[in-house]
């Protein structure tokens, strides 16, 4: 089965065309996934009934985007030659267009430094075009070979 999809979808690479029968019907079918926002969209499916060709066509549907998270540290690199402590706050940007649940946030730190708090934090929902924080507060003990260092985001997750 050969498959061109309609301007706005593509065929995501590890999708194959899946396949069903039933007595005398054979159904073969892939999942087309949305590149684009788009409104008022149709799909026309091409259909063949015990050798007739016909033709089936979707009732009209918008697309909207999944969420899409970035996310950024601040401070992104902190001198702990000269302090004790510092707060630490990781801004999460959602630029989709849902709404992303039940994100979450993930940091791992340097030898040294320790945290009395757990280093995953749930944010919970963030709104399209929205962002959130969330914060720890770092306590700085003996840091490893270098006074300076950087501050890294593990991991950033989200539910659709």
């Amino acid at each position: 089965m050969s498959l061109n999809p309609p301007a706005g979808f593509e065929i995501p690479e590890d999708d194959k065309v899946q396949s069903f029968s039933e007595s005398t019907t054979s159904v073969s079918f892939t999942t087309l996934s949305a590149t684009e926002k788009m409104t008022s969209q149709t799909l026309t499916a091409q259909i063949s009934i015990a050798g007739s060709p016909s033709t089936a066509t979707t009732s009209s549907f918008n697309v909207v985007l999944a969420p899409s998270l970035s996310a950024s540290a601040s401070p992104s690199s902190q001198d702990v030659s000269s302090v004790s402590s510092f707060e630490l706050s990781i801004d999460i940007q959602n630029t989709g267009e849902t709404t992303a649940q039940g994100v979450s946030a993930t940091i791992t730190l340097p030898t040294g430094l320790t945290t009395t708090e757990s280093t995953e934090k749930s944010v919970g929902e963030i709104d399209a075009s929205s962002s959130s924080s969330v914060g720890w507060t770092i306590t700085v003990g003996t840091p490893s070979a270098s006074s300076n260092i950087e501050i890294s985001i593990d991991f950033i997750q989200c539910r659709l």
